[in-house]
């Protein structure tokens, strides 16, 4: 198609355009000029018609040298089929390798180790919005660790949680220094662990050092497969022929060293800490529990949030563990009262 610049002058102001030239079109689909006149074999104007011409004369033969077209955007037919051309790569959102282009939006499902931001309502405090990172599991709600239920205060009864996927890198490099839950274990509050064991995180540390029990070796060692720990284990003990660690020996193994720690628990005996090894003592809740955890505290004021997440980790499947191979029960006569404190009432 031939085509020329046309000039108008609109409210005073000149506009160009280009529109079709639809005689000189006509002249080379003929193969003719302007006058009329055959043109010769091989001028360009000619070619569309020339090649017509060819077509018609030798059907199936290939066109020779000087009737070939080559699209000046593409290429073809100089691109091979299975070839991307040039206009192909430049308009395609992905390149050769089949990754996608600088700039391109990706939209996909959530995966392990995205980061996401947990805000339970309503929010009272700063820990009430903190990042986890995600992990894909089957169902229709959010889970996490318990050990985190204190600052949501979170209890299980319909609470409404708002997930907020985040969506640049920036954002996220953001969010992963500044909300992690590692990052808010030590609340500015009152400068204590807001984050730490409930329930049977604190029966399970219970019954691991009230009295140093003795654990036999293949309950020790299922619970500490929970953990996944692959160290050193104590020295065994035999009590009775029957090998086997004690408690607090299992617990020092999640401790870090590197610092000493002496306090009195809820149970009114003295904890004593050296060198991240227990000494002695009943763990209870002032030792790992929420917003009264002694020990919990001292890992995170001495080692830094990293390894408080990694200890919180292990003393939660720790505890839970122990809870499960040991047994736990309460039945309605621990709730009455026993006679000494109805006579003092």
């Amino acid at each position: 198609m031939e085509i020329e610049e046309e000039i108008k002058r609109v409210d005073g102001d000149t506009q160009t355009k280009w529109v079709p030239n639809l005689s000189a079109t006509l002249d080379n689909l003929r193969g003719e000029d302007s006058n009329g006149k055959q043109l010769e074999y091989g001028d360009p104007r000619a070619i569309i018609y020339q090649r017509w011409a060819f077509e018609r004369e030798n059907p199936d033969q290939p066109f020779p040298s000087e009737l070939e077209v080559i699209c000046p955007h593409c290429g073809s037919p100089e691109i091979a089929e299975d070839t991307r051309s040039k206009v192909e790569d430049r308009l395609a959102t992905v390149d050769l390798d089949g990754n996608p282009k600088p700039g391109m939006i990706v939209e996909r499902h959530l995966i392990n180790g995205d980061v996401a931001i947990f805000n339970r309502q309503p929010s009272l405090h700063r820990m009430s919005m903190m990042v986890h990172e995600v992990r894909v599991m089957e169902g229709q709600t959010f889970r996490f660790n318990l050990a985190v239920c204190t600052p949501y205060n979170a209890d299980f009864d319909g609470d409404e949680i708002t997930l907020h996927v985040i969506q640049s890198e920036e954002a996220r490099a953001e969010a992963k220094i500044l909300m992690r839950v590692q990052e808010h274990i030590i609340t500015p509050r009152y400068g204590g662990s807001v984050i730490g064991g409930i329930h049977d995180h604190i029966s399970g540390a219970y019954l691991l050092s009230h009295n140093n029990p003795f654990v036999p070796k293949a309950i020790a060692l299922d619970v500490l497969g929970q953990i996944g720990w692959s160290g050193e284990l104590p020295k065994e003990s035999v009590v009775d022929g029957v090998a086997g660690f004690y408690g607090i020996e299992l617990f020092s193994l999640i401790v870090p060293d590197g610092f000493n720690l002496r306090y009195t628990s809820r149970s009114m005996d003295e904890v004593t800490i050296e060198g991240g090894q227990i000494l002695g003592g009943t763990l209870d809740k002032r030792a790992i529990g929420a917003e009264d955890g002694r020990l919990l505290d001292a890992v995170v004021q001495t080692h830094g949030t990293t390894a408080g997440a990694k200890f919180l980790n292990q003393m939660t499947k720790l505890t839970i563990g122990i809870c499960n191979a040991k047994g736990f029960t309460t039945g309605i006569d621990n709730e009455n009262l026993p006679a000494t404190a109805t006579d003092a009432m």
